[in-house]
């Protein structure tokens, strides 16, 4: 979904204050420069909070997790411009799926999940 219209697009572009990159993209680049890096780590003590031991993914393995869920979202009918809202605790998968849903141009809203244990 494009808002801004054309003729600032344009104005913007040549002026360079806005590029062609995407967030895709990037990651793309990210991946190619650094494949077999590490990339994320979810904290030690995923399991307390959520489901899973903990994982540590290079760029090449998060990769191939994001092309494989932007096939599912694709194959279930996601298409650019549709929204959705994410709701996960901070772990891989939040930013799998932000990758993977912005590489079909899906427009997302972030509901980040906040611990339950208060601190005074």
């Amino acid at each position: 979904m494009i808002l801004t219209p054309q003729n600032r697009i344009k104005d913007y572009t040549e002026k360079g204050w806005w590029g062609t990159d995407t967030l895709y993209s990037l990651f793309v680049d990210a991946c190619n420069e650094s494949g077999e890096r590490e990339a994320l780590v979810d904290a030690p003590n995923r399991n307390e909070f959520t489901s899973g031991e903990p994982r540590r993914l290079t760029f090449n393995q998060i990769k191939t997790e994001v092309d494989r869920y932007a096939s599912i979202f694709y194959d279930a009918g996601f298409r650019k411009d549709d929204k959705v809202v994410l709701q996960l605790p901070n772990i891989v998968e939040l930013a799998i799926l932000y990758i993977a849903l912005s590489k079909i141009g899906i427009i997302i809203s972030l509901n980040f999940f906040i611990s339950s244990f208060l601190f005074f």
